[in-house]
């Protein structure tokens, strides 16, 4: 899901987050782009005692003359706004093509950095990202707030405890009421890496397991167009089958849900619902905000993404896209990066894996 406008809730522009009497040390983060996501991370935490938004950076006047008043800091680029040393972290908010090494540069200043989803634009430079972050000793994670809705925080520890017993199937859908712009789309890529690497992020992280098949269909809207809808049928390391569905058409507001089915029980969840999408986004936003900056003051959340869960999801959003273009089908021997443990389940489906699609 993505903001549909430059603003995260009913107003246009965001006031900068004072700090607040009796608050100690809230965290000092620069926002590097100042785009659709960047505003909806100012206006998540715009009354927040933890996240202090103090410097932004952008080169767009018409963005500058917007939030002139709000009493931020001003860079014309990141390399400025680093350089100043007057934040403690920063979140990388521009296009897709820039996130790796917009991150590097803030990694190797001493920067903890938090970049937007996918932190792309590709899985391999991604795993280099990763080993520059533990190189530089600064965290890098990734925005999934996702895993910041607290339904799907529910559904997750409840699998974890074994509460819906072996897991069979899991099931998403991600729609959007309608398509960004045809700019938005060239700059983020695929419809894979910029919609449903969002699900392929959380089916793996709800399954606790890797994803190590893709079948990949898509529709076109218009001839020459890129995908309007496509579905994706998925097997992960241990035999989990899953399925996404996503799509740039959806009447009345963006709209994500999911059904899990296990032996023990089955749970169906809208947790992204209009008219309150973009309200229950926000909510999430601040969350994970709020988590990255008790993560920089020394206080790690699990929930938060790292460079290895975002190029897992990255890794099979590309294999989503190769398959939709030749077979429909994309099968790697062995997962992307490194495993996590997966959970202590006993999956009925043992067949090899192109047996079991």
């Amino acid at each position: 899901m993505r903001p549909r406008s430059s603003r995260c809730g009913p107003t246009a522009v965001i006031p900068a987050t004072r700090h607040r009497e009796g608050v100690i040390n809230p965290t000092r983060i620069g926002i590097i782009g100042v785009g659709r996501m960047g505003r909806a991370h100012l206006a998540a935490c715009a009354d927040s005692d933890s996240v202090r938004f103090t410097a932004l950076a952008d080169s767009s006047d018409r963005v500058r003359q917007e939030l002139a008043d709000e009493g931020y800091l001003w860079f014309e680029n990141a390399d400025e706004l680093i350089a100043a040393h007057v934040v403690d972290a920063v979140i990388i908010a521009t296009p897709t093509p820039t996130h790796q090494a917009l991150s590097a540069k803030a990694l190797s200043a001493g920067l903890p950095v938090l970049c937007e989803k996918p932190c792309g634009p590709t899985a391999a430079g991604l795993r280099g990202l990763g080993v520059a972050a533990r190189t530089s000793g600064s965290p890098l994670r990734v925005g999934y707030w996702r895993r910041f809705v607290p339904e799907l925080t529910e559904l997750h520890d409840e699998i974890r405890r074994g509460q819906l017993g072996t897991l069979l199937s899991l099931e998403t859908g991600q729609w959007d009421e309608q398509p960004p712009s045809a700019g938005y789309q060239q700059l983020c890529g695929t419809i894979f890496a910029d919609m449903a690497v969002h699900d392929l992020d959380q089916i793996q992280w709800l399954a606790g397991e890797q994803i190590t098949s893709v079948r990949a269909v898509v529709r076109t809207g218009e001839p020459d167009q890129p995908p309007a809808a496509g579905l994706l049928v998925l097997a992960l390391d241990s035999g989990l089958i899953s399925a996404a569905s996503f799509g740039r058409w959806f009447p009345g507001g963006d709209a994500c849900w999911l059904r899990v089915h296990g032996t023990a029980g089955y749970r169906e969840l809208r947790f992204l619902w209009p008219p309150g999408s973009e309200q229950q986004m926000c909510a999430a936003v601040r969350s994970q905000d709020e988590a990255f900056a008790a993560l920089v003051q020394g206080n790690p959340d699990p929930r938060l993404a790292t460079a290895a869960d975002a190029e897992a999801a990255l890794a099979a959003a590309e294999a989503a896209t190769a398959a939709a273009a030749e077979s429909g089908t994309a099968v790697w021997p062995e997962p992307p990066s490194a495993v996590r443990a997966a959970p202590n389940h006993t999956h009925v489906d043992r067949r090899p894996l192109g047996a079991a699609l």
